[in-house]
């Protein structure tokens, strides 16, 4: 097949057109470089007897159809939920970072305060009268509710932290959805009849906008048909396409209840979708007890907001709870030591050592009776009862598992204590302070004596299995979390890195195909110069 004159000039000005939109998109490339979530671009080139730039059809031409970018669905949707995961194991560590630590630091640890005190009892056990043992007896005293209040303080303030930054992940979700939207829209616009595929931009932006969510909500990223991004968190659609919807009482700080008060508004019909969670709600068939099974349930289930329900719902409590038990059992024990303070020997109790203070500055000293009862006991269910004088007094432990909804020996009664919600008296750990003075008039009205304070030491075994199984507990599940995460990271790298093999730039390889079609640009433009010099030359010798 002859190629004509008109034709070399077609085909020389199509591959012209190739070599600029081939270094047309090696500098996006090249500018990409150091762009989060950039992926490298390419043109399709199309070879064809009908290809849209063709004049002469009967010679082959070339066309550019478009840009598209190296990118795997596959890896990207491995990424997007490997995303979820390296964010909410990520946000539990940021959450409580330093928790552990606290618990083990003798500076600043409750079990070194504990032993403190037991040390001082039985040095003032071997002398009531020293002054300076009575002094150190009460400044250990003072030390060891110091140390409670303040770790109780600590997890408060992570608590306050953790609800601003719920507060935080749930705005920026409003923000992003909408965004998403918006991107949606330009997508479909671009796909309509007549129009070009969706440029590479928009795409990418797609992307970083799902990821992004990924990262606070985890849920599910779907990459429809036609290009758009649905978002979804347990079948509930945030973005849908050209709909977005939006989260109502994002502010989770206001009060707990909050944490169970966030509804989905349909920005289409304006029904609001939830509560997405369940607060604990009483068992009625569990009789009398009020016993509780039902926990917190929501779907939020990763991704940052994942992470910091679990601590506001699960963690938090957990350890509150246990630490509230501990604090009542040292206040129960050590209140409840007999002394021989009279001259005839007799064994009558002592001056309260600890006590609640109420925010009207009473002091509570009052022990409650659920907890001094010794009539506790357990039918085959494992439920607790009183009235039987076979019974005996609660251990910290128990005091402990009653206090929790999901255990089968939930206690209402007990519960009540232990979350400091008994009317008119305060037992919070907050509150927890000593009633000893530990300065110049510390033996004044001091009714610990030799007796007391040696039984006081024999206390030390009764606190150490409760104190050792709130550190275990801390310990061990940060431990989990700091093992998983390190999963999540290896996870999350290897994907990364099999996504910058495919979807990366390499600036070597850009440079070279730089000069490839540079190269390409100016040979083309050699044949347009020298057709035109033949054509001018054919038109002279006609002419001549």
């Amino acid at each position: 097949m002859s190629i004509n004159n008109i034709s070399i000039i077609n085909n020389a000005y199509s591959a012209l057109e190739i070599a600029q939109a081939g270094m047309t998109i090696t500098s996006q490339n090249v500018s990409g470089a150091n762009v989060e979530g950039f992926s490298r671009r390419r043109t399709n080139n199309v070879i064809g007897l009908m290809a849209p730039n063709s004049r002469d059809f009967g010679s082959t031409a070339f066309a550019v159809e478009g840009f598209t970018r190296f990118v795997d669905n596959l890896l990207t949707k491995q990424m997007l939920e490997q995303k979820s995961k390296s964010s909410y194991t990520n946000t539990l560590l940021q959450s409580v970072s330093g928790l552990d630590s606290m618990m083990m630091d003798p500076s600043s640890s409750i079990a070194g305060a504990v032993s403190k005190f037991m040390n001082a009892a039985g040095t003032l056990a071997n002398d009531a009268s020293s002054l300076t043992n009575i002094q150190n007896f009460s400044g250990s005293a003072t030390q060891l509710a110091n140390r409670i209040g303040s770790f109780n303080e600590y997890l408060n303030e992570i608590k306050k932290s953790t609800q601003v930054n719920m507060t935080g992940i749930l705005n920026e979700a409003n923000t992003l959805a909408p965004a998403l939207q918006r991107v949606n829209q330009q997508i479909l616009s671009a796909s309509a009849p007549g129009n070009t595929t969706p440029s590479a931009d928009l795409l990418d932006e797609r992307d970083r906008l799902t990821m992004r969510l990924q990262d606070l909500l985890g849920g599910s990223t779907i990459i429809n048909e036609d290009g758009t991004a649905t978002f979804q968190m347990a079948g509930v659609s945030l973005v849908d396409r050209s709909s977005a919807s939006q989260f109502i009482n994002t502010d989770v700080g206001v009060s707990d209840g909050a944490v169970f008060n966030i509804y989905i508004k349909d920005s289409q019909t304006g029904h609001l979708i939830g509560p997405l969670s369940t607060q604990i709600q009483a068992n009625e068939n569990a009789g009398s007890q009020g016993q509780q099974f039902i926990k917190p349930k929501t779907i939020f289930q990763s991704g940052q907001v994942g992470a910091t329900f679990e601590i506001l719902t699960d963690f938090l409590p957990k350890v509150q709870r246990e630490l509230s038990a501990l604090t009542l059992g040292i206040f129960r024990d050590v209140n409840s030591v007999q002394t021989n303070a009279d001259v005839s020997g007799n064994e009558t109790s002592m001056a309260p050592i600890f006590g609640f203070r109420a925010s009207g500055g009473v002091t509570n000293t009052d022990i409650p009776e659920a907890l001094s009862d010794n009539t506790w006991e357990q039918d085959p269910n494992g439920q607790w009862s009183r009235g039987n004088v076979s019974g005996r007094q609660l251990k910290i432990e128990e005091i402990m598992a009653a206090a929790d909804p999901g255990s089968n020996t939930y206690n209402a009664e007990i519960a009540a204590i232990v979350n400091d919600q008994v009317y008119d008296k305060s037992y919070g750990a907050s509150s927890f302070v000593s009633m000893l003075s530990y300065g110049p008039e510390a033996a004044l009205n001091f009714t610990v004596d030799a007796v007391a304070a040696n039984r006081i030491e024999q206390l030390r075994s009764k606190f150490s299995n409760p104190i050792s199984l709130i550190t275990s507990d801390i310990a061990s599940t940060v431990s989990n979390w700091k093992n998983l995460d390190k999963v999540n990271q290896v996870v999350g790298k290897q994907l990364a890195d099999r996504r910058e093999s495919i979807s990366g730039i390499n600036l070597d390889e850009e440079a070279a195909n730089l000069v490839k079609f540079q190269q390409m640009y100016g040979a083309a433009s050699k044949v347009m110069q020298t057709a035109n010099q033949m054509f001018n030359m054919l038109l002279n010798m006609l002419s001549a």
